[in-house]
């Protein structure tokens, strides 16, 4: 008899491409132990009673493994309730993910749809997964005028420290005077 078990359980398409993309088809969430232990909160024996919650019309199936230990202690079927939870957990973490790439890119000057495409090519999201819409609409309505603000003010900071070690290094060879570069420091 083998150690290892599994179920099938509904989640979103790019929730099942994040799972596949960091522990692997199927699933071993012992790579993510933060949804390792969420899974074992939510795996029951099975319950005889009915459960109508619907589940969301563009969802897929990932299979997850998990040990004889975890079988036995807490389980092997997820209830739909629990199924949308688990889905909703993680697609939180991964949009926490998605717009702080996102939003660090947009802070160095690249558009917001440069940004997107190159989430989607690093953390493999093709456009039938997770598409390029998708995320924009996550984008705008999530950042909706703090973008704006946030990358002005780290372009200044960052320009300002670009002219600080400038001027440093232009004061350590001699080639302006301290004084001089007091005062381009103050402009």
């Amino acid at each position: 008899m083998t150690d290892l078990f599994d179920i099938e359980i509904l989640v979103k398409p790019y929730v099942r491409q994040y799972l596949i993309n960091n522990c692997g088809n199927p699933a071993d969430l012992s790579h993510l132990p933060k949804f390792q232990e969420l899974f074992r909160k939510l795996v029951r024996k099975p319950m005889l009673r009915f459960e109508s919650l619907p589940m969301p019309v563009d969802s897929c199936y990932v299979r997850i493994v998990f040990s004889k230990d975890t079988f036995y202690r807490y389980g092997w079927e997820m209830t739909r309730t629990n199924m949308m939870r688990f889905n909703r957990e993680i697609e939180s973490d991964l949009k926490f993910v998605m717009r702080t790439y996102i939003s660090s890119r947009a802070a160095l000057g690249y558009t917001i749809a440069q940004c997107i495409r190159d989430f989607q090519d690093r953390f493999n999201f093709p456009e039938e997964v997770w598409s390029y819409e998708a995320i924009k609409k996550d984008i705008m309505r999530n950042t909706d005028g703090k973008r704006g603000n946030d990358v002005s003010n780290f372009l200044n900071d960052m320009d300002k420290k670009i002219h600080q070690i400038f001027l440093e290094n232009l004061s350590s060879t001699g080639t302006i005077s301290k004084r001089y570069r007091n005062e381009l420091q103050e402009i």
